[in-house]
């Protein structure tokens, strides 16, 4: 509740949340430090691209929550600024196309609008999110980064052609590590999505590399990747994603 109450502080200053928005980054809030803690039990434990990949089952949805943890040798500030910034997404998440701001009610809160593309031919349909985004700092310097679906009707209709999907669980932890002068990041991320008419089994599979987007923060920020050796496979994604589109963010 404490780290709610920061950021409605700050948005009071600007303008009313809607109490769905509300609701649904106190539920985020929540799932994030959940997943972050001792409390949900993980297996996998992959090491790839020096990114350890974890998944666990959370929820009735048969989909994986998925976590990766690695240290990026950046600031806490300088992997906060790559993170928040759509036109710089697809360096760490290549399917991703485009996203806007829909509405923004403080520094800490807004809604975004994003749209994928895959080129694999078991998904045949790109696919849209509109998610409640919301930054929270603490006093330690760590940042925690949590998005979740959230529906605000027109404000962000599902694009035409794109399938609407679901972030059940999502976001960022980034801490300062002990010793480093907050010249590096133990950057973790935790992401549970439901592509809306696939099986969970398939959505699995599909969704099984998410936690390498930490190594591809780590690309972004540094410019450059070691790939790291892994039990399944030695081969790195690809370094090179598809360009994102530029777009305006909107304020309310």
């Amino acid at each position: 509740p404490s780290y709610w109450n920061t950021a409605v502080d700050v948005t009071a200053a600007r303008c009313a949340v809607p109490a769905k928005v509300e609701e649904v980054m106190r539920t985020s809030i929540a799932e994030l430090l959940t997943a972050c803690g001792p409390s949900i039990t993980w297996s996998g434990h992959e090491v790839k691209d020096d990114v350890v990949m974890m998944r666990a089952k959370v929820g009735g949805s048969g989909i994986y929550c998925l976590k990766g943890v690695g240290e990026v040798h950046a600031p806490v500030a300088t992997i906060r600024s790559l993170i928040r910034d759509l036109n710089r997404h697809s360096l760490y998440d290549p399917l991703f196309k485009w996203g806007k701001v829909v509405a923004e009610y403080s520094e800490h809160l807004r809604v975004e609008h994003l749209y994928y593309e895959t080129n694999r031919c078991i998904i045949k349909q790109a696919r849209d999110f509109c998610l409640a985004v919301c930054e929270l700092e603490q006093e330690d310097g760590s940042v925690i980064i949590c998005a979740k679906s959230v529906d605000v009707g027109d404000l962000c209709a599902p694009t035409k052609g794109a399938v609407r999907s679901q972030v059940l669980a999502s976001g960022w932890l980034l801490q300062p590590k002990k010793g480093s002068d907050g010249a590096a990041t133990v950057t973790t991320y935790v992401s549970q999505v439901d592509l809306t008419g696939l099986p969970s089994t398939l959505v699995n599979i599909v969704s099984a590399k998410q936690p390498l987007s930490v190594a591809g923060v780590r690309a972004g920020v540094t410019g450059s990747r070691k790939v790291g050796r892994s039990a399944a496979s030695s081969r790195s994604p690809s370094s090179t994603p598809p360009s994102a589109l530029r777009t305006k963010s909107a304020r309310v």
